[in-house]
């Protein structure tokens, strides 16, 4: 399991909390996240809640939206597992308008996007491959044994569950039910995949890019590869799909 965030992290949508927790499965208060507006807003929170006082070390996340504030913290007071859409949750049309921004970084310059967005310094050895429904299984274990050692191969169904917890911020309803039917269509195989050294995000996306366009899959829903942009997204993929056995591999490989 991760530390808890540092005191005072700062973010800039409250969805951004319900997207961390939902991707890690776990509460905000396991994340160690006190979500509260800040103060020049906090009037405007219907429900400001019983957290600890922010000056005392309580981690607090910056949000406008009173009605966001209290749809994410009912939504993140138990680790989510709900598959509803955010816009059933908050009327407001803050979740939509976040989803847009997600997508739109996603989209834009997609060889850059997270590494612009992330701490370029960042690296770690331990990801997890999802080798999606229909994909040449053989072809992505050879593609992708050229930079990783592959210590272990497993096979299972996703429930629609399991698919929203790889991909809260899909692409909307109409995306979300294709995104369901191909995901559960089949089984997929999840490689866990240990680099000989650290690699940093740029590394981690040219590898998953160059199996994508190596199977002809590029596009938003057929890529035949999952693969996490980040180590904190690498971590949450181990812990859902690989159990208790996450933390004796990192424990081992220094991920």
């Amino acid at each position: 399991m991760p530390e808890p965030a540092s005191p005072h992290l700062m973010v800039g949508d409250a969805w951004d909390v319900w997207w961390a927790c939902t991707r890690a499965g776990l509460s905000a208060s396991e994340l160690g996240i006190d979500l509260r507006l800040d103060d020049g807003v906090r009037s405007t929170d219907p429900d400001p809640g019983e957290g600890p006082d922010p000056r005392q070390g309580s981690v607090v996340v910056l949000a406008e939206c009173g009605r966001c504030i209290a749809a994410v913290r009912d939504l993140t007071r138990r680790a989510p597992n709900d598959t509803t859409d955010p816009d059933r949750w908050s009327r407001c049309g803050c979740p939509a308008r976040w989803a847009r921004r997600m997508r739109e970084h996603d989209q834009a310059r997609p060889d850059q996007d997270r590494s612009e967005r992330t701490d370029p310094s960042a690296a770690w050895r331990l990801s997890i491959g999802v080798v999606k429904p229909g994909a040449d299984v053989d072809a992505v274990h050879e593609l992708l044994s050229s930079q990783f050692q592959i210590i272990a191969a497993l096979q299972r169904m996703l429930s629609d569950r399991d698919v929203h917890r790889l991909y809260p911020e899909a692409y909307g309803p109409a995306f979300r039910r294709r995104q369901n039917d191909y995901l559960t269509s089949g089984p997929v195989h999840a490689l866990v995949l240990v680099a000989p050294a650290r690699l940093t995000i740029r590394q981690h996306q040219a590898a998953k890019m160059a199996v994508r366009k190596a199977l002809g899959g590029t596009d938003d829903l057929r890529n035949y590869l999952h693969m996490a942009d980040n180590p904190a997204e690498a971590w949450c993929d181990a812990q859902h799909l690989l159990g208790p056995t996450a933390a004796q591999l990192y424990e081992r490989y220094g991920a």
